[in-house]
C-alpha cells in the first residue's frame, strides 16, 4: 500500500497558531525568510512519527486505545530535533488559556486503492503542569481513524510500524554544528 501525505495540519505549534499544508505528491519546496517556520514543518512531522510510535502495540498490528485519563509519553530528551530550550517553547502561545500548553499535529493520508478514504491521524500533545522539561502527553485526536487505518493498513499483511517512513533531516546550519 503506497502511503503519501495529502495535509498536515498544526495547532499551537511553534510558529504557527493554526496551519493546514496541502503538499504535492511528488516534490515539494519550502521557500521563505528566517524564522518564519520553514524547519518547524519538518520538526513537526518527526514529533507526529515519535507519537505516532508510541501508540503502535508490541504486536505491531494495533494501537493502544486511549480515553480522556490514559496517555502515552514522549521523553523530552528523545525530542533532540526539536530546536527548543524549555518545553513550553513546543506551543505557539502557551500563555493563551483557551490553548494553553497543548498542540496538535495531523497527518492527513489517502488510500491509494479507494479514492474516498483518507484517514485524518492527529496527536494532542500536552505537557505537564507539574514538571517543567520531563515528558510531553500524547493522546489520539480520533482513536476510530487509528482503528481503521490499522485494519485496512493490517489487512494487506503490512505491520504499523513499517506503514510510515519519515527520513530525518536537518537544516545545513544545523548539521554543521554537529
Amino acid at each position: 500500500m503506497k502511503l503519501r501525505i495529502s495535509q498536515i495540519e498544526l495547532k499551537n505549534f511553534k510558529a504557527f497558531s493554526h496551519i493546514v499544508i496541502k503538499p504535492g505528491a511528488d516534490f515539494n519546496v519550502i521557500i521563505g525568510e528566517n524564522s518564519v517556520g520553514k524547519s518547524t514543518i519538518f520538526e513537526a512531522i518527526q514529533l507526529w512519527d515519535k507519537c505516532y510510535k508510541t501508540y503502535i502495540l508490541a504486536s505491531r498490528k494495533g494501537f493502544y486505545k486511549s480515553s480522556k485519563s490514559t496517555s502515552r509519553y514522549v521523553n523530552y530528551q528523545d525530542i533532540d530535533f526539536l530546536r527548543i530550550t524549555k518545553d513550553e517553547d513546543l506551543f505557539h502561545n502557551p500563555k493563551d488559556s483557551s490553548l494553553g500548553k497543548c498542540a496538535e499535529i495531523t497527518i492527513s493520508l489517502p488510500n491509494d486503492s479507494h479514492d474516498a478514504i483518507t484517514w485524518s491521524l492527529g496527536f494532542k500533545i500536552t505537557c505537564p503542569t507539574s514538571i517543567e522539561n520531563a515528558f510531553y502527553r500524547v493522546q489520539p485526536i480520533d482513536d476510530q481513524n487509528f482503528s481503521n487505518f490499522a485494519e485496512v493498513f493490517c489487512a494487506s499483511g503490512g505491520y504499523l510500524d513499517e506503514a510510515i517512513f519519515i527520513y530525518q533531516t536537518r537544516p545545513v546550519s544545523g548539521v554543521h554544528q554537529f
